[in-house]
């Protein structure tokens, strides 16, 4: 089922027309019922009524948000069912713990480091990173706006990476896509870590959790973020 999802989500044709009118798009959404009501009957009724709401002769900007929100709702959902081997979860408050617990698996790798979180900042970098091996790969990859233009906080975070390198050497490479939805470390190209919250501002104000996974969904999120990985664009 979460592989499925995860599919499904990345096959989602061109809605940015104003209209519904193909045989794909709606196939699309017809299916994206299924699966969410497989997932959970009751969600799956709530996005039939969404989708039953838009207008297919004039699609508004935006009309579409509540749909994939609730495909990725039962995505996370479905992760955290996943039996892990490790993980803990933070309370609010408990942003210091959180910090120290996330640092530790960063310094663990050995060869390299991929780094998927939509709003990491300045701030997030200078904090985790400043001792990871010059001989580790670095990879990080952050969210670009919906026009594929940078947002507020890469200016700052690329001259942050650029002072790191400048001062310690080592390879850092910073990647923006539209396609960021939840937050991933991956040690190595194997180990695969799940964050419920930026690390910007996790365990601040609301719970959060870092959770390691195995096996197949390990699996599919570095194949999932690979992908993403080749076809971001170099900030």
């Amino acid at each position: 089922m979460l592989s499925a999802l995860r599919a499904h989500l990345e096959a989602k044709p061109d809605f940015y027309s104003s209209r519904i009118d193909s045989p794909v798009q709606l196939e699309w959404l017809g299916k994206a019922v299924t699966l969410v009501s497989r997932w959970n009957r009751s969600e799956g009724i709530l996005l039939q009524g969404q989708i039953n709401s838009l207008n297919p002769l004039f699609l508004a900007a935006g009309s579409l948000v509540g749909i994939y929100t609730r495909l990725y709702a039962a995505v996370a959902d479905l992760e955290l069912q996943v039996p892990a081997s490790s993980g803990e979860v933070f309370a609010p408050g408990a942003v210091y713990d959180f910090f120290r617990a996330v640092r530790e698996q960063i310094l663990s790798a050995k060869t390299s480091l991929l780094i998927v979180d939509p709003y990491m900042d300045a701030d997030s970098f200078h904090k985790y990173f400043y001792e990871v091996l010059p001989s580790v790969g670095v990879y990080l990859l952050v969210k670009a706006k919906r026009d594929g233009k940078p947002t507020q906080y890469i200016h700052a975070l690329k001259g942050a990476v650029n002072d790191f390198i400048n001062t310690y050497g080592g390879s850092i490479e910073l990647r923006l896509s539209k396609e960021l939805h939840d937050r991933a470390v991956i040690l190595d190209t194997s180990t695969v870590w799940v964050i419920g919250q930026s690390i910007k501002d996790a365990a601040r104000s609301s719970p959060t959790y870092l959770i390691r996974l195995d096996g197949d969904i390990a699996k599919l999120k570095r194949e999932h973020y690979g992908r993403i990985w080749d076809t971001a664009l170099l900030a």
